[in-house]
């Protein structure tokens, strides 16, 4: 402002118009949905640790869930896609998709650890109940999702793109990390 003033410009220059409004708006939407990510993630581990009883179960769990955002996160920084209020949204939907995995595997490995007390024998069990049918989600959603990979519009063929790779990482991590941390 001070610039402007001192430097006179020809011509009109609004600082308050609808770009600047746009813009404005989408930092604040990016702002408070980066800001309200911690609480989301608290509230998932309190959820999920109610679910199975258990605080340090459900801590456990919470490393599958991370895996797939910051693995998201590191694909649009070495991409070069920016964070708007867009991509922001696949953090939070990442959030509910990777968790409902989660969730199934514990709660499948808890069951069958309490019966026996051995934990790679869990696993296996775990893996075999709960195993397709998160595939088969898995492969529902990344097809639902791909679907926008084809649009002509940049936003949600990005969004589409980057809530694939999540659904696909939230999974390797849900086999591969979590059952190795519960064996």
């Amino acid at each position: 402002h001070r610039w402007l003033e001192a430097h006179d410009p020809p011509g009109h220059i609004d600082l308050f118009g609808p770009v600047f409004m746009f813009q404005a708006l989408i930092f604040t939407v990016v702002e408070s949905l980066a800001r309200s990510f911690g609480l989301a993630l608290l509230m998932v581990w309190i959820f999920v640790s109610i679910g199975v009883r258990s605080p340090w179960l459900g801590l456990l769990g919470m490393a599958p869930n991370l895996v797939p955002i910051v693995a998201v996160g590191g694909v649009m920084g070495l991409l070069g896609i920016t964070l708007n209020d867009q991509t922001v949204m696949v953090a939070s939907i990442g959030i509910g998709i990777a968790v409902d995995d989660t969730i199934h595997l514990l709660v499948a490995w808890q069951r069958r650890f309490r019966e026996d007390f051995d934990a790679q024998a869990a696993v296996l069990v775990a893996i075999d109940e709960v195993g397709p049918a998160l595939v088969a989600t898995s492969v529902v959603l990344v097809a639902g999702f791909g679907l926008g990979v084809l649009s002509s519009f940049a936003p949600p063929r990005t969004f589409s793109g980057l809530a694939c790779l999540l659904v696909v990482v939230a999974l390797l991590a849900d086999l591969l990390l979590l059952t190795v941390l519960l064996s």
